[in-house]
């Protein structure tokens, strides 16, 4: 039936990015580890999502990224009951994943990464259930350059898809069925500075997802009672754009490093966050160091994080995980060259 192909589409879109990557918590092992208090840091290969400006403190860097989080066990036994009957049946109670992508190489004046990330929510109850499939994409290539020793300044301009999957189902008397999908694509830009006060004090400014344009979300939409109608829908969609304001301080002689960033949403969708996150040297020349931080929500509620990252010569590899409003684990992983 039309609708299965509707979710199946979804679904594959879910797999793919997630089983290449992470959502809404970050993109790179050592920025989330640091609970994302990463904008006035963003010195590795991950920066043009944090801060385009800190490409600026690199030479040559090849990094892929990759994270996940969520129960896919769950996720699997959804695919399963998909494809078992005419109606779907989603698991028990709630379920949340997700996952990103991150991958790319640049200098201290041009950089090019793709990055993917995309959730999933679905409730469900012997009545019924629902789920919703959120998913973007990006292709960003970074400018930036250094000013002075004291300033930097970049900018990243992005083609982003924008992907979303909707579906509720009621099986109380005779069975109510609604789903929508739809997809969207149009350009972007991000914005970052980056200040230096003194060596040991950094300050950041970055607006994230500036839209350059208006962008449209086209699909279509199935709803009814036993027979399903099927119609074409657009709308206009916002990109979530948001200012961060950050800070860093490492602390001479002990190596320790901390920061915080603050998020302020300018449209769309977007959440206010405050990101603080603490870094630790444990063995000389950086060989490993520990992480730890954590991120507010839009309940309000702190996810804690944790990471360790270790380096020999160009070769780094970092990890983190997460653990959001208690009880949904990510874990994350990033590897590549830096010199």
């Amino acid at each position: 039936m039309k609708r299965f192909g509707i979710i199946g589409l979804g679904l594959a879109l879910l797999l793919l990015f997630a089983q290449a990557g992470m959502a809404a918590t970050g993109i790179g092992a050592r920025g989330i580890g640091m609970g994302g208090a990463y904008s006035a840091v963003a010195d590795d290969g991950t920066a043009p999502y944090w801060n385009p400006a800190g490409i600026t403190q690199l030479r040559f860097v090849l990094t892929p990224s990759y994270g996940t989080f969520g129960d896919w066990t769950d996720v699997f036994a959804f695919l399963e009951d998909l494809n078992e009957g005419e109606y779907v049946e989603l698991p028990a109670g709630e379920l949340t994943a997700g996952g990103n992508l991150g991958v790319g190489f640049g200098s201290s004046r041009l950089a090019v990464n793709i990055f993917a990330d995309v959730d999933m929510f679905a409730a469900a109850d012997a009545d019924g259930g629902e789920l919703a499939i959120n998913g973007k994409g990006q292709g960003v290539i970074t400018m930036a350059r250094e000013f002075t020793p004291l300033l930097a300044v970049g900018a990243n301009l992005k083609y982003v898809t924008v992907v979303t999957g909707m579906m509720e189902e009621s099986h109380s008397g005779e069975v109510f069925y609604n789903s929508r999908y739809g997809q969207g694509s149009g350009l972007a830009m991000d914005l970052g500075g980056m200040f230096r006060i003194g060596e040991t004090i950094r300050a950041a400014a970055v607006v994230r997802d500036f839209p350059l344009g208006e962008m449209t979300l086209t699909g279509n939409k199935t709803s009814g009672v036993l027979e399903q109608t099927t119609t074409d829908w657009s709308e206009k969609y916002e990109l979530p754009s948001v200012l961060v304001l950050g800070g860093a301080i490492k602390i001479p002689l002990l190596g320790t490093l901390v920061a915080a960033d603050m998020e302020t949403p300018l449209a769309g969708d977007g959440e206010g966050r405050f990101r603080v996150g603490v870094e630790q040297p444990i063995l000389p020349a950086r060989l490993l160091v520990l992480r730890a931080g954590g991120y507010t929500a839009g309940s309000g509620k702190f996810n804690f994080t944790a990471g360790a990252g270790f380096k020999l010569g160009p070769v780094l590899v970092d990890v983190a995980g997460v653990w959001k409003d208690g009880s949904t684990n990510g874990i994350f992983l990033t590897a590549g060259l830096q010199f």
